[in-house]
């Protein structure tokens, strides 16, 4: 497993811990886009700027974002100037796969994508309509 890739993960987590959509937007590349995806096959994609736009929200609300114990790494693997952090968790009883692509730039890493294979996003499939 890559220490720094991990290290850029807890980053990540720590600031979604805590609200900070200051530090979480320096996280996200640019062209950042989460992809979610459930097992009958639907999708959705969220673009940096709405994700942004809806944490903001949330931390306005005075909501925080769960604790993150339960995450198993399963690789942490770099491949030129980019790395891949696949991880297991668990919500409502039912694992989550993600994957989190990381690239590195001027010496610093941005997350580019955040794939995440879930049970059922019909929710946010029609949140998205």
């Amino acid at each position: 497993m890559d220490d720094e890739l991990l290290g850029q993960m807890r980053r990540y987590f720590d600031a979604g811990l805590r609200m900070d959509v200051d530090e979480m937007a320096r996280i996200y590349a640019p062209e950042y886009v989460g992809v979610r995806v459930d097992l009958e096959g639907r999708s959705v994609e969220i673009p940096r700027e709405p994700l942004l736009a809806r944490l903001r929200q949330i931390a306005a609300a005075g909501h925080a974002m769960p604790p993150v114990d339960d995450v198993e790494y399963l690789a942490a693997v770099r491949y030129g100037d980019h790395g891949s952090v696949a991880l297991r968790r668990v919500k409502d009883g039912k694992p989550l796969l993600y994957e989190f692509v990381w690239r590195l730039a001027d010496g610093e890493w941005r997350m580019v994508h955040e794939f995440t294979v879930e049970t059922d996003v019909s929710a946010l499939v029609a949140a998205a309509r």
